[in-house]
Order: structure tokens, then sequence, then C-alpha cells
């Protein structure tokens, strides 16, 4: 099981993360469809991509996947998460603007009742 989107526009998506953010965006790709998270601290979404936000519902726990092949072993560890999509969205604009998003989830976190704790 890898990180599962709950609803919104990547419901029933599922991603393998890095990270598991609080706060997460999520793009898919205008040509081919295809759907990715923004989870790594330097990536940014490309001119193609829809962005929608979404946050982080409940626990996040992670897994260990190994594998052999003629190199030998090689294992990997896979967050599992489940996200929400936000309904407080900012413009595509802003969700392609990093300083705006750092400040904006700053923000964000202040207001939220029921804070979880993601994975940076």
């Amino acid at each position: 099981m890898a990180t599962l989107f709950l609803d919104g526009p990547a419901m029933n998506v599922s991603l393998n993360l890095a990270r598991a953010p609080v706060f997460l965006r999520v793009v898919q790709d205008q040509k081919t469809q295809k759907w990715d998270a923004l989870d790594q601290i330097a990536d940014q979404p490309k001119d193609d991509e829809a962005i929608s936000m979404y946050v982080l519902d409940g626990d996040v726990s992670y897994g260990i996947a190994c594998s052999r092949d003629k190199n030998g072993s090689h294992c990997r560890r896979f967050w599992m998460a489940e996200y929400r999509y936000y309904s407080q969205q900012p413009t595509q604009e802003e969700l392609r603007d990093y300083d705006f998003w750092a400040e904006w989830t700053q923000e964000q976190w202040g207001k939220l009742r029921d804070k979880p704790k993601g994975i940076a």
C-alpha cells in the first residue's frame, strides 16, 4: 500500500512518496493525465500540470519492500498515508509560487483543529 487520495481530483489515486508532509501539492499532467506529488522540498510544478492541494488525514506509517535481482538485494521504505482534498484551494498561480506556498502552509497549520503529524 502507498499513499492514497480519498477525494477531490485525485480521488483513489495511489502514489509512492519520499515524504508525507501535512500539506501536499498533487499535480496532474494535462497531456498524459498522469499524477505526481510534489513531496520533495525542492519539487516544483511544470507549466502543463494542474495543481490540487491536499491535507494529511490521520497517522502516517511506513513499510519496507525488498527484492532481489542479479545485483543483490534491494530494500526501500515507502510511506502509507491518506490525504483529503483541502477545501481552501489557493489559485493555480499561487500554488506555483514556492514562497507563497511556504507562507500559506504555515498560516493553514495554525487554522487546523486536529493537527496530524506528517513525515518530513
